[in-house]
């Protein structure tokens, strides 16, 4: 089985839990990303930010208000199977790869899907 690391996106764009709405919008809208982890201010993963979340924003919404909290752990050595088996139940597209806590990458499922296109065509 393929491992974590050979489809993982690296390296991952952050948002600080103080990061304001507006400027997490503008850097998801400047790389064409829609969605990030969040990161305390030592860089440990608290949790996710996606472009659904920020549709609920309200004024004086903050980034921690509006994440989901960190569940999924997985480190660039598992195999694909744990992030499949845990995106599914979870009904999550995007998973966050950590080492000590640290992001290091990211799977989304459109990953899974060129990963799994990229094996049946060759």
């Amino acid at each position: 089985m393929r491992k974590v690391e050979e489809v993982m996106t690296s390296p991952v764009h952050t948002v600080g839990e103080a990061s304001s709405i507006g400027d997490v919008k503008a850097l998801f809208e400047k790389l064409s990303i829609s969605g990030a982890p969040v990161v305390d201010e030592t860089g440990r993963v608290i949790g996710l930010l996606s472009n659904s979340d920020l549709l609920r924003a309200t004024d004086g919404a903050t980034v921690s208000d509006l994440m989901t909290p960190f569940l999924v752990n997985v480190s660039p050595q598992d195999d694909l199977t744990k992030v499949m088996t845990a995106m599914l139940p979870a009904r999550i597209h995007r998973v966050i790869v950590t080492k000590d806590g640290v992001p290091v990458g990211i799977i989304t499922s459109l990953d899974l899907v060129k990963d799994y296109l990229a094996h049946i065509s060759s």
